[in-house]
């Protein structure tokens, strides 16, 4: 449903994965178990797929550029319909619009992430401080990757966000946590702004949140401030 100009032509699927695809005309609609097709708005199915990897493990995710990223034993893939790329071993812990932030651990306390730009090369690694979520999966990058935020999924009872300067690796936890009901890779609980100025959180109440990014990093200001009343939010979606 394009905002302001009336709603779109619209289908239905139900109990299945939905994705972004590579045009504001088409979605990702998943067909079986290793397969999704490119679907119209309309509900016209094309002939583009993508073919998953058999030991994907956890949901596909949208790339934020119109196709897919997928978590596997053997580490992380790309996946285009001309093929899919293993990015790098370890495991996928944020993904942006510019670039994805993959970790790999040799102990529980002594993990290092690197950063990957959209061409899927390394672009730089980061030294993660201990307190770092580090396997999450369930973080998001800044449109021009300076930042990580990560929801440590790991507690259950607070559910915390921890802001990563991916360039010096500092790492700052904020007075903002995720809803752990709601919390799944990707799906609009954990959002920056297009200019990556503000980081949006929906909490366990379904409050929306928001954080200055810049302040926050510098310690300056963690605490996060209540927007107004919106009723209970599931999902968060921004544009330019």
């Amino acid at each position: 449903m394009p905002d302001g100009s009336g709603s779109a032509s619209s289908f239905t699927t139900a109990g299945t994965d939905l994705l972004p695809g590579p045009d504001s005309r088409h979605v990702w609609v998943r067909q079986d178990a290793t397969h999704l097709v490119l679907v119209g708005l309309d509900g016209t199915r094309t002939r583009t797929t993508l073919t998953l990897p058999s030991d994907i493990v956890g949901m596909p995710q949208s790339d934020r550029s119109g196709y897919v990223v997928v978590q596997t034993d053997d580490g992380v893939y790309d996946v285009r319909p001309d093929g899919r790329t293993r990015v790098a071993p370890g495991r996928l812990v944020a993904s942006g619009s510019t670039s994805l932030l993959i970790t790999s651990c040799r102990r529980v306390d002594s993990c290092s992430a690197a950063v990957y730009g959209r061409d899927l090369k390394r672009v730089r690694t980061v030294q993660l401080h201990e307190e770092t979520p580090a396997s999450s999966g369930y973080g998001v990058v800044s449109p021009d990757g300076r930042y990580a935020a990560l929801a440590d999924a790991s507690d259950p009872s607070e559910n915390p966000v921890t802001l990563v300067d991916l360039t010096t690796g500092t790492s700052r936890r904020l007075s903002a946590a995720v809803g752990w009901q709601v919390l799944a890779p990707g799906s609009g609980q954990l959002v920056f702004s297009p200019d990556g100025r503000w980081l949006f959180v929906i909490d366990r109440n379904g409050n929306l949140t928001a954080v200055d990014v810049r302040c926050a990093a510098s310690g300056a200001c963690l605490k996060s401030r209540t927007l107004a009343e919106f009723g209970t939010l599931q999902q968060v979606a921004v544009r330019p």
